[in-house]
């Protein structure tokens, strides 16, 4: 449990999973089914995995940063 949310899993099924991840910069990635802007430069990354082999390195860097900012720790720094 951290501060905030940073990641979510919206929906589970026989064909997959469709989940998402705040992140505080722009990412690019064709793997984005959606990108939501919220203030501030913030960003609520959406996509879908259908595959084991979609659980990958630069899945987990995007999450392990995501979970960062749902420590916020520069608010605690303050």
């Amino acid at each position: 449990m951290v501060r905030v949310r940073f990641a979510r899993v919206q929906r589970v099924s026989d064909r997959g999973m469709t989940c998402g991840f705040w992140l505080e910069r722009r990412i690019r990635s064709p793997r984005f089914k959606k990108v939501e802007h919220i203030p501030k430069g913030n960003r609520i990354y959406t996509l879908r995995i259908t595959s084991p082999d979609e659980l990958d390195d630069e899945l987990l860097g995007w999450l392990r940063e995501a979970y960062d900012v749902g420590l916020q720790r520069h608010l605690q720094r303050s």
